[in-house]
């Protein structure tokens, strides 16, 4: 198993925010609406939501893999307003690009957060 940590990135003192597999799969931490200095992006769900995905776009990068190559998303929100939101930020990142899906509306660690995300990738060959 390898861990995996952008240099670049908001630091998790109690997580990895990638972990390899002996196959060809990164397992992606719940990434949230951090910059790297560790500050909450700011209260808009729109930008904290494409925050988010950068996030997990940039965990993905330390496989040479991108957002084409998960096959799995769970993402929690806060609220179900914030669905819309989602909907338009994942067709943004995605297109037509349709991992598996999983959304959950609940309490998030922060109260700041309006989204997390984890996500499986399959790492390229």
């Amino acid at each position: 198993m390898q861990f995996h940590t952008p240099t670049d990135h908001p630091q998790a003192p109690a997580h990895t925010h990638g972990v390899q597999t002996s196959g060809p799969l990164l397992f992606v931490s719940g990434q949230v609406p951090k910059l790297p200095d560790g500050t909450t992006v700011s209260s808009d769900p729109v930008e904290q939501l494409r925050t988010t995905f950068r996030n997990v776009a940039n965990v993905l990068s330390t496989v040479n893999a991108t957002l084409s190559d998960v096959v799995h998303l769970r993402v929690y929100l806060s609220d179900h307003a914030h669905r819309a939101a989602f909907s338009q930020v994942r067709g943004e990142v995605f297109g037509d690009h349709k991992p598996a899906l999983t959304v959950v509306i609940c309490g998030i660690w922060n109260e700041e957060w309006v989204v997390e995300i984890e996500a499986v990738a399959e790492i390229p060959a």
